[in-house]
């Protein structure tokens, strides 16, 4: 389609300039009738023909009808051409609610979002899901990074040392990769979202503050949703 439209106005503007002999506009006159009705086929699907003109009515040689299509068929091009930006803008995706995100991370973020800090949310809320991690496990020892590195270890719980599963087995594959996955997205998240948010000092882009608090709401439902497993306590 974008090629036929783009081809009649070049047709068009070739005539309009007289590029060519005077058998050659008779020519170009001639392909305007003949691919007319494809091209106001595809300007009708697009909106873009206000008129249909009656070659039968005209003085001259009836294609020269057609010659006020030129714009029409430069806006269709330029439609077809970008139809895939012009619907991802027509057509949004959906939209996240921060207000929807897990407790622990807007109760703490909300109000310093509110008043513009984003950064300093992203950090208030890293914070709160270490200090409930370690409540859940009963660990004051170690916190952030180093909690996550602990608290979903793969290995065994551990008299003071608890862990947090989130596979409903560690004998299976299956489930030693689940549980790999969560830590690797634990210490990752510590790693890439917490610590920059507590130590720089500039502010940051609203989006990608809101995306990093997404990425910490997942890790909150992922702790929360797990069950901690406490090692054997050692006898005297």
């Amino acid at each position: 389609m974008r090629d036929a439209v783009e081809k009649f106005a070049a047709t068009i503007h070739m005539i309009e300039q007289h590029e060519g002999s005077e058998s050659e506009i008779g020519d170009a006159l001639e392909e305007l009738m003949t691919r007319a009705p494809l091209v106001e086929t595809i300007l009708e699907s697009l909106e873009e023909l206000p008129y249909k003109p009656d070659p039968s009515s005209w003085g001259g040689h009836p294609g020269q009808a057609y010659l006020g299509y030129r714009p029409y068929c430069m806006r269709a091009y330029g439609k077809l051409r970008d139809r895939q930006l012009i619907a991802s803008i027509q057509s949004p995706g959906p939209s996240l609610s921060a207000t929807r995100l897990h407790p622990w991370v807007w109760d703490s973020a909300g109000s310093l979002w509110n008043d513009g800090h984003h950064r300093q949310a992203v950090s208030a809320a890293a914070g709160v899901i270490s200090a409930q991690t370690q409540a859940l496990l009963g660990r004051d020892d170690v916190a952030d990074q180093e909690l996550m590195k602990e608290a979903v270890s793969l290995n065994e719980p551990t008299e003071g040392a608890a862990r947090l599963r989130v596979a409903a087995s560690m004998a299976s594959r299956s489930g030693r990769a689940l549980q790999q996955g969560a830590l690797n997205l634990a210490q990752g998240v510590f790693g890439y979202i917490r610590n920059p948010a507590t130590h720089e000092t500039g502010e940051w882009d609203e989006q990608e503050a809101l995306e990093k608090l997404a990425t910490l709401s997942v890790l909150a439902r992922m702790i929360e949703g797990g069950r901690g497993c406490s090692g054997p306590a050692r006898h005297g």
